[in-house]
């Protein structure tokens, strides 16, 4: 009976009319906007739960990016147009909580020694911390890993205090397994570094203790144990060779007319701080045009005068010199055209910053050729293959911190592993990749390949 039913065909009561299907079709129009207002009041309640949560994992990030020229104070920045130590620059903008404007200065700097970049990047870094503002503060502590694992001239106690600050303040910022190559560095260094010493490598071990405890890893506390009651290194027979890239630079004489430029620069952003200050601004336009017009008068300067400065019959040394500091030089056109020193100070470098940029490869690559020219030349073949691990280290680094633009990690990192491995038997700690610290790749040291 029940299958009759169904079979039965319907009523002529029940055949939807002209009005029925209307009010159907208003129901269905109703239904589906009702499903869609849900779906908005969802998606925003997720859009914003997930802007308020802290990240589970960090991805390597180019520093470059973190610059926000909006909030970089140009008078600050300009400070360190005037060839002012990049370090002391970002202090003063830190005091002047200004970390943005400390952090640009400092992402952009060439002219500035691994140990004080470091330094004045964990500064920032609190800053950063202080402020909730999670991202920027992570990105300053990759950089400080970066810096300590691939760094060829930072002495080895600071390395290991810098790789633990780093993990610190991955920890602090939720960020677990990011902080574990850090951590692993450290013990690294505590262990098998021959220039640590025993009090040294007691107080490591002490910290990582309590990070490890922090993350609840009983097992990696209890391994520290006997290197906080005994703290001996761990022969490896290898001795320290460098650092060589140092002793490759000479002094490179500066010709007057470009000793005149410089000056007439710096003469121009006095002015231009002058300027800042009166708040007037017909002024401050006039100023920051004739600081432009300043800047782009040396760099001509300087391009016209580099092919004679650079001759081939000059010794290496002196042309490594002249190198680097044309390097250095075009460090500040990369900043000004990456908006590192607030607005667009120089209109021209801003609008081509790829061209900026590829003027800075080349003349990093011709650069590292001087050094890789030099290092061929020591009559040690130890000596020469450290050196060569030394200037690679030095490109992959530059990479990481953004510095050496259409750098190809993938490759470097493959030179880099393969000359290690030549001189396995004569460097005392190698440079890895380890690939799951917290997915972004992370370089740090280690004893032996793993």
């Amino acid at each position: 009976m029940a299958l009759a039913k169904l079979r039965r065909p319907a009523s002529p009561r029940t055949t939807s009319g002209p009005a029925t299907r209307g009010k159907g079709m208003l129901i269905l129009l109703a239904g589906l906007l009702a499903l869609s207002l849900i779906v908005g009041i969802a998606a925003l309640m997720a859009y914003f739960y997930l802007d308020t949560q802290h990240v589970s994992e960090w991805r390597w990030q180019d520093p470059l990016t973190a610059v926000d020229s909006s909030r970089v104070r140009p008078d600050l920045a300009a400070l360190a147009l005037l060839d002012q130590p990049a370090g002391v620059v970002a202090q003063q903008a830190v005091l002047a909580k200004e970390p943005d404007t400390a952090y640009a200065v400092l992402v952009y700097a060439l002219a500035i020694s691994d140990a004080t970049r470091s330094g004045s990047i964990g500064l920032v870094a609190k800053e950063f911390d202080a402020l909730a503002l999670q991202d920027l503060a992570a990105i300053s502590y990759q950089q400080m890993q970066d810096l300590a694992a691939l760094s060829p001239a930072m002495p080895d106690p600071m390395r290991a205090q810098v790789s633990l600050d780093a993990a610190r303040g991955f920890i602090e910022n939720d960020l677990p397994d990011a902080a574990r190559p850090a951590l692993q560095q450290a013990e690294t260094l505590a262990r098998y570094s021959p220039l640590i010493a025993p009090v040294q490598r007691q107080d490591i071990a002490r910290q990582l203790q309590s990070l490890y405890r922090t993350l609840g890893d009983d097992t990696a506390v209890a391994a520290l144990d006997q290197l906080v009651r005994q703290p001996r290194g761990l022969p490896t027979n290898k001795f320290v060779r460098g650092p060589f890239l140092s002793a490759f630079v000479g002094d490179p004489a500066t010709p007057p007319e470009l000793q005149a430029a410089s000056e007439a620069r710096k003469t121009q952003i006095v002015a231009f701080l002058q300027a800042w200050d009166s708040a007037d601004p017909s002024r401050l336009e006039a100023a920051r045009n004739n600081l432009a017009a300043a800047l782009l008068a040396e760099d001509r300067l300087r391009s016209e005068l580099l092919p004679t400065r650079d001759s081939q019959d000059a010794p290496l040394p002196q042309r490594t010199a002249l190198m680097l500091d044309h390097v250095r030089w075009l460090g500040y056109k990369f900043m000004i055209a990456g908006g590192a020193a607030g607005d667009p100070l120089v209109p021209q470098w801003h609008n081509t910053r790829a061209e900026v940029a590829a003027e800075l490869l080349d003349a990093e690559n011709r650069l590292f050729a001087l050094y890789r020219d030099q290092a061929s030349r020591l009559p040690d073949a130890d000596d020469a293959l450290a050196a060569r691990v030394e200037i690679l280290r030095q490109q992959i680094l530059l990479g990481r911190l953004g510095l050496y633009p259409g750098f190809d990690e993938e490759a470097q990192a493959r030179a880099l592993d393969e000359l290690q491995r030549q001189g396995g038997d004569i460097l005392p700690l190698l440079v890895v990749r380890d690939d799951q610290g917290g997915g972004y790749g992370a370089f740090r040291l280690s004893e032996t390949f793993e």
